[in-house]
């Protein structure tokens, strides 16, 4: 559900989000993945990966009204998303507003598996697969890139030069049958140039 709710011109579960009843896009602007939940704006939501609080999870152009921005993560490597309009458990009180709870999936524990799907602005290259013979653990490893400044390039006059790529990695691995060990980092890089320096004013 949360892939099929996400694409726009990238995959972005941030996107999904935004159809939830009471949630809508910041400022009704739906070239920003930031929203606001029943009226209260996207700087009074927390949001949280794995039960770690993290800031501004986006590729976005800064100071640029009529820019765009997109989630560093992708619906791949998204288990499960749950917005919470009143965030009055301890767990969720570093906002005085809503909550997002993101919870990543683990890679599967069997042979090796890599998927390449491409969209109209970026592709994606997943892997996935087991740790040695006994299966304890998984990894995941998720990576994306744009092309979009190719498309516009020399079609669209005086068109932005924007790029992005990230990269998502998560590693488990049974300690023993009760306890888990679990790693997940990601990393992302937005660039813009512009020939055009009016256009910035």
């Amino acid at each position: 559900e949360i892939r099929q709710a996400s694409t726009v011109f990238a995959d972005d579960p941030f996107r999904a989000i935004q159809t939830l009843p009471g949630v809508s896009a910041e400022g009704n602007n739906e070239f920003f993945a930031e929203f606001s939940v029943m009226g209260a704006p996207f700087a009074n939501v927390a949001v949280y990966m794995d039960d770690v609080l993290v800031l501004n999870p986006f590729h976005e152009i800064g100071n640029f009204s009529e820019g765009a921005s997109l989630g560093v993560l992708t619906s791949e490597v998204v288990e499960e998303m749950k917005v919470l309009p009143a965030a009055y458990s301890e767990k969720f009180g570093d906002a005085d507003g809503a909550a997002l709870d993101i919870h990543t999936r683990d890679g599967s524990r069997g042979s090796p598996l890599f998927r390449i799907s491409a969209g109209i602005a970026a592709s994606e290259i997943l892997g996935e697969g087991g740790f040695g013979p006994s299966r304890k653990g998984s990894w995941l490893v998720s990576a994306r890139k744009s092309y979009i400044n190719y498309l516009l390039h020399n079609r669209v006059e005086d068109a932005a030069d924007v790029s992005f790529g990230d990269l998502s990695l998560k590693l488990t691995y049974d300690i023993t049958p009760n306890q888990n060990l679990s790693l997940f980092a990601t990393d992302g890089h937005t660039s813009m140039e512009m020939t055009d320096q009016a256009g910035l004013v």
